[in-house]
């Protein structure tokens, strides 16, 4: 048995950034990548057309023709198989050009007034280790044709294949490689054998393997948008509610929701983790790609059951795929106190921005545990503010180690006296990007439109007097892509727009006949909530949880818990001096008294565990 404390707090905290930051323009920096072939081999018919070749150090490309007479004649053939790993190119940019070069030593040519080769694209996948000219499909696509000089010395042939690329790059084709044949061009009565030897990737350790040089850029563009959805425990449950928001999110074209609050959604009780595993299946079945959380730090992804709800998931349709991580480590000049007191001196941190990053490094890691345990992916973006050059090169390892897809900056702007907007081109946002912007190529910025902030700086009014998201979001991208500074945009990926809050969202025109608007929420959860107490208990068969009801501000004075067995034998007892200590204890199955009292406040409670 598992007792586990956490506090509650009714106060939600909005990650947000003077700064509009967010998608990688790439069109301006041509980026180049050099990948060596993963897969070559090569297949002959005849005698050999079993035989598989993988280890060879030599690919062959050859036609032998015989005549014997005007009808008939004997082929030897053999082909050259090459794939390549194209996994490092991103998604999202266009191919400028793709060269395949390949080394060959020797040639042989006998009565071919003509040697050229060709290349064909694969239309069928194969296995380097077993592939034969018997179980090979021959029904490929012709490319291109190269003549091939007469050389006896090591030279490079080179074939351009940026069309094929940019289609499997883009998702339009699979990717199942390349194939180099002879074209056979001679008179009608002549025997003639003509034939290439390219060097393999086992040749010395690959000294003249086969490459495929790559250009592309990275074409910023908001295709990908992000709904912050405010009090979602005051939505979960309620029919009417839920599906209000599926289709706003639907009329506004949102691919992904972030629920916020997800404490208060009480996810301990069976049947509230029921009722979200059916919104997170209606929601994705009506055209939301990702349903993600908000959470201040990894340890409630455990403590809100977020971890146990995903464990519990029987497929992608009714799983949490998406963390974003709501740490605030920056504020003026140092962390607020709530956040030392909360998680930085009790874990042993300074009370200052680095040791609040620091910390703030420790929770990427445990998401990174989080994730690995999981049957499906997870994507992990950051809030982050003020970001500092060394901040910037260490967050540069996280994401080319894959613990982090992307960082959220929010854009506090609103329009002009002459109801004029301009959301890229000001300095603090500028400055950001040129922190995050260097040798690293990949860094996913999503900039998050406010369309509510007490200080007034959103874009709420705007939008519901003469404004569309859409509009703000290309006024953000079109002072991206104009942007001259190379240090601003040139390794900054813009894709996904966010935008923060639900209930303050403008109407959607639906279908071009009905007004979509963000319901008003509801006053109380229909959630299964626990009673308002100083102290609550409540446990599943193996854990008890305690949590403690106060204000965020309120100093944590430390408490004591005991736990009878029900015949008042105490079993156990401890001092709980702050929030999150988790303490693990064995028991048999069966029925127990908990005690727990902090102050002046005392609860006792029976629970049963193990059934």
């Amino acid at each position: 048995m598992i007792f586990k404390r956490t506090k509650i707090y009714i106060l939600s905290f909005l990650l947000i950034s003077n700064l509009s930051v967010v998608f990688a323009q790439l069109s301006q920096k041509v980026h180049s990548v050099n990948i060596a072939v993963t897969e070559d081999t090569y297949i002959e018919n005849g005698n050999f057309s079993k035989k598989n070749y993988n280890q060879s150090t030599i690919l062959k490309e050859k036609s032998w023709i015989f005549r014997q007479g005007l009808k008939s004649e004997v082929r030897l053939e053999s082909k050259t198989l090459l794939k390549f790993d194209l996994s490092r190119i991103p998604n999202n940019c266009k191919i400028k050009s793709a060269t395949l070069t390949v080394y060959s030593n020797s040639f042989y040519n006998k009565n071919t007034p003509s040697s050229s080769v060709q290349i064909l694209k694969i239309n069928q996948n194969w296995n380097t280790n077993n592939v034969t000219w018997d179980n090979f499909n021959h029904q490929n696509t012709i490319i291109s044709e190269v003549n091939f000089p007469l050389s006896n010395e090591v030279i490079a042939l080179n074939f351009d294949l940026t069309n094929q690329v940019n289609s499997i790059v883009s998702g339009n084709s699979q990717n199942f490689g390349w194939l180099i044949s002879s074209v056979i061009k001679s008179a009608r009565n002549e025997n003639f054998t003509f034939e290439h030897q390219f060097f393999s990737k086992e040749y010395k350790k690959g000294l003249y393997q086969a490459q495929l040089n790559i250009e592309y850029v990275i074409e910023p563009k908001l295709d990908y948008r992000s709904l912050y959805v405010n009090d979602f425990y005051l939505i979960l449950g309620d029919e009417n509610q839920e599906n209000a928001l599926v289709e706003y999110a639907q009329c506004m074209e949102f691919n992904q929701l972030y629920l916020r609050k997800m404490r208060n959604c009480q996810l301990w009780h069976d049947e509230n983790r029921v009722k979200l595993r059916n919104f997170i299946r209606k929601a994705k079945k009506s055209g939301i790609k990702s349903v993600g959380v908000f959470t201040e730090s990894a340890n409630s992804i455990y403590n809100n059951k977020i971890d146990l709800f995903n464990q519990e998931a029987t497929d992608e349709l009714e799983f949490i795929d998406a963390f974003h991580l709501d740490f605030h480590y920056w504020h003026a000049t140092h962390p607020q106190e709530y956040y030392c007191k909360q998680y930085l001196s009790k874990n042993n941190f300074s009370c200052d921005n680095r040791g609040a990053f620091n910390f703030f490094l420790t929770q990427l890691d445990l998401f990174q545990e989080i994730k690995s345990g999981y049957k499906y992916p997870v994507e992990v973006s950051l809030a982050l503010e003020k970001v500092d050059d060394y901040e910037a090169e260490v967050l540069q390892k996280y994401f080319a180690a894959g613990y982090i897809n992307n960082i959220h900056f929010t854009i506090y702007r609103k329009p002009n006296s002459q109801n004029e907007i301009n959301l890229f081109n000001f300095n603090s946002q500028k400055e950001r990007l040129k922190i995050l912007n260097n040798d690293y190529q990949g860094i996913e910025v999503v900039p998050v439109f406010l369309t509510h902030d007490k200080a007034g700086l959103h874009l709420g009014e705007w939008l519901q007097k003469s404004g569309t998201i859409k509009d703000a979001e290309n006024n953000y991208l079109e002072g991206f892509k104009n942007e001259e500074n190379p240090e601003i945009n040139n390794n900054i990926i813009l894709q996904k727009a966010a935008w923060s809050r639900y209930t303050d969202m403008p109407s959607c025109l639906k279908d071009n006949k009905n007004w979509i608007t963000p319901q008003k929420l509801n006053a109380y959860s229909s959630l299964k909530i626990v009673e308002e107490k100083a102290i609550q208990i409540y446990n599943t068969q193996n854990e008890i949880f305690v949590n403690f009801k106060s204000d965020e501000n309120e100093e944590f004075t430390s408490g004591n818990i005991q736990l009878y067995s029900i015949d008042g034998k105490l079993i156990y007892q401890d001092i709980l001096p702050n929030y999150e200590n988790n303490f693990d204890i064995k028991v048999t199955k069966g029925i127990y008294i908990i005690k727990v009292s902090q102050g002046k406040f005392q609860e006792t409670q029976k629970v049963v565990l193990g059934e």
